[in-house]
């Protein structure tokens, strides 16, 4: 079965209410394939050296039952870039070349980023510029190219985030639709955004790493099974902003014929940032009063990239942390450099400056469920109290900055006397169309006009599947990927049967 080459050719069966809700523009798919695609393959791959066993196949013969092994190759944490240290802080990325065998037998590492509670760096490293890739391809058949190829781009609003999650790993998919998945791996925050000038430091570091990734897989996927005629691009949060960015992009859109994006959309607000020269003086500024970095000398950064490339990642994201937040949260973001990003990419889409091609995009109905929880949790108050209007609306007040406060409160507020739950509802709702729905629905519409008169179809889809965390209403941010990855087939004891049999079709 071809991966989401099921989206553009499927039809017919209506989807479960309880389950999902799916709108449509294009030509008629079967629901359970825009959320899954996953159906489970019927032949096992032949287990080769080196090869990896994703899980258990269970077969009832005529004299009783059997166990056996599903195989795929893996190939993890393959370093196609130089180390990002030195001279190459701060700057583009480069190809590397190797004359050994690099082992990719594991990989561990992540990019710098803020280590949460524990305050561990342990497990981060420059060294993450990296690809993991999946595939079924045992290095024997006799058509190597034929495999579908999906490429991942992961989320974390450009700061957080990595594939060396389980939860984002492509075994199980790989196993079951017999494809080639890729994940890449690219800096973040302050080392893959930092932006001074067009030339020293310029900014968006983290995509290009991306872009970079995927001209790896151009390269190279067919030797891994790969048909370069099948990739699709595929992002979360962020990275499905990215993926329209790199769509909008003269190379990196010659790398991809599809695009999936859950739970995000290049159209986002909150995803780029086209006042350039706001961030180089904000930038700047980290610089010299963070880390106390020289000022530049008449326009020459020497000095002051010279004093940033010597501070320790540690300590370049523990002051990132400290930094104001000036950016609606995102202190680092992507910026219009006219180099890779050429212009703002809402203008862009909005003016139909791009080409079209097939997508499937779509959100879940709980965007923001993980937001307002914890909204609710570090003020020390329940659904129930939000039914008092004072503190309903210092709620709504004191929301967080990546939302637009004064919008949220006059449209967010009533004159009636709604229960405490639904005014829950109503910020859930509305801080789930800011930040992400209302860009996603969009960006469909946009890709829709543009698909006009050709074969290329535009599917949105809205996930609710109930998640198992308490107090959660609906399916909430990510919620979507978690099954499309096949995790609850994994055996996880919070999963219900139906949720696994949901996740595999």
């Amino acid at each position: 079965a071809e991966i989401l080459a099921a989206f553009a050719r499927a039809r017919g069966r209506g989807a479960d209410p309880e389950t999902s809700h799916t709108t449509q523009t294009g030509h008629g798919i079967d629901p359970h394939y825009l959320l899954l695609l996953l159906a489970l393959s019927a032949a096992a791959v032949s287990a080769q050296r080196n090869f990896t066993i994703v899980r258990y196949l269970n077969v009832t013969t005529t004299q009783g039952p059997i166990r056996g092994a599903v195989h795929i190759g893996s190939f993890l944490g393959i370093n196609f870039a130089k180390v990002p240290t030195g001279e190459f802080r701060f700057a583009h990325p480069v190809f590397t070349k190797w004359d050994f065998v690099q082992d990719a037998l594991d990989f561990d590492r992540r990019c710098y980023q803020d280590p949460g509670a524990s305050g561990d760096y342990q497990t981060m490293s420059e060294s993450c510029i990296a690809a993991n890739i999946w595939t079924p391809y045992n290095g024997t058949s006799s058509n190597p190219g034929s495999y579908p190829v999906l490429v991942w781009i992961h989320g974390g609003r450009f700061e957080t985030g990595s594939i060396i999650e389980e939860i984002n790993s492509g075994r199980v998919l790989t196993a079951h639709e017999s494809i080639v998945t890729v994940s890449l791996q690219y800096r973040l925050g302050v080392l893959g955004f930092l932006r001074l000038s067009s030339t020293v430091a310029p900014g968006n570091m983290g995509l290009k790493d991306q872009a970079l990734g995927l001209e790896f897989v151009h390269k190279n996927i067919e030797r891994f099974g790969g048909n370069l005629q099948t990739v699709t691009l595929m992002g979360l949060d962020a990275g499905a902003a990215a993926v329209g960015y790199h769509m909008l992009n003269d190379n990196t859109k010659t790398y991809f014929k599809r695009a999936v994006m859950l739970g995000g959309s290049p159209m986002v607000f909150w995803s780029v940032r086209n006042d350039t020269s706001l961030v180089e003086r904000l930038h700047l500024d980290f610089a010299v009063r963070q880390l106390s970095c020289p000022l530049p000398d008449q326009g020459d950064f020497n000095a002051t990239i010279q004093c940033l490339r010597e501070v320790s990642p540690e300590k370049l994201v523990n002051e990132q942390l400290n930094y104001n937040r000036l950016f609606q949260g995102v202190e680092f973001p992507p910026v219009i450099d006219g180099d890779y990003i050429k212009e703002d990419p809402i203008e862009a889409f909005r003016n139909g400056r791009f080409e079209g091609m097939s997508l499937m995009i779509g959100v879940t109905n709980a965007e923001a469920a993980v937001y307002v929880e914890r909204s609710l949790e570090s003020q020390k108050l329940t659904q129930d109290q939000l039914a008092d209007r004072a503190t309903y609306e210092r709620v709504l007040r004191t929301s967080s900055a990546l939302l637009d406060r004064d919008v949220m409160y006059d449209r967010l507020t009533d004159f009636g006397n709604p229960s405490g739950p639904a005014q829950y509802k109503r910020w859930l709702d509305g801080a789930s169309d800011r930040l992400f729905v209302s860009a996603a629905n969009e960006f469909a519409e946009k890709m829709f006009e543009k698909n006009q008169g050709t074969s290329n179809d535009v599917y949105f889809y809205v996930f609710s599947e109930q998640d198992n965390t308490p107090n959660y209403i609906g399916a909430s941010h990510g919620s979507d990927a978690y099954y499309f990855f096949g995790n609850p087939t994994d055996d996880a004891p919070i999963v219900k049967p139906e949720q696994a049999q949901l996740s595999v079709g």
